[in-house]
C-alpha cells in the first residue's frame, strides 16, 4: 500500500476461521498509533510494515441431530456444508444451532446447504438440529 507522507491511515485485522486476533506490532516504534478496538489509527512518517497478530483457537465439537450431517468440528465464523437426510415426503422447516452457552444466531443457506456460525460463538459443543414439516396424510376412501 502506498501512502502520502503524513497521511493518517486506519489498519484493521483481517477475519481468519480458527483463529483470533490479538494485536498489532509495527518494525519502526516511531509510528505512535492510536489503537481503537482492533484497528490502529497511525500517520505514516515513513517506509513501515504492521503485522497483526493471531492465536489458533481450539476446534468446537459439532453434534447433529434429526438426520443432519457435517463436519466433527468447526470453529467460530466458519461456514459448514450440511447434508441432510430428509425422511420420506417431509420437507425441511428449520435448523436450530445451540452452543454451551444457549441458543445461537447462525445463517443457513438452503440452496448451497451451507451454515455460517456467528464469530462470537465461544463455547462447545455446538448442537445442530433439524426440524421437517410432515407431510399430510392423505387416505384413500371407497364408497360402496
Amino acid at each position: 500500500l502506498e501512502v502520502l507522507p503524513n497521511q493518517k491511515i486506519l489498519i484493521a485485522p483481517q477475519v481468519r476461521t480458527g483463529y483470533t486476533f490479538t494485536s498489532w506490532t509495527a518494525n519502526v516504534t516511531s509510528m505512535n498509533p492510536t489503537q481503537s478496538g482492533d484497528n490502529w489509527v497511525t500517520t505514516v512518517t515513513g517506509n513501515v510494515t504492521y503485522t497483526a497478530n493471531y492465536v489458533q483457537r481450539e476446534p468446537i465439537k459439532v453434534v447433529y441431530r434429526g438426520g443432519i450431517t457435517g463436519p466433527e468440528t468447526a470453529y467460530p465464523g466458519q461456514t459448514l456444508t450440511l447434508y441432510a437426510t430428509t425422511p420420506s415426503g417431509a420437507k425441511l422447516l428449520s435448523l436450530a444451532v445451540t452452543s454451551g452457552s444457549g441458543a445461537t444466531e447462525a445463517t443457513y443457506d438452503l440452496d448451497s446447504g451451507t451454515l455460517t456460525l456467528p464469530e462470537t460463538l465461544t463455547e462447545g459443543p455446538i448442537t445442530i438440529t433439524a426440524t421437517y414439516e410432515q407431510p399430510k396424510p392423505s387416505f384413500r376412501l371407497r364408497l360402496r
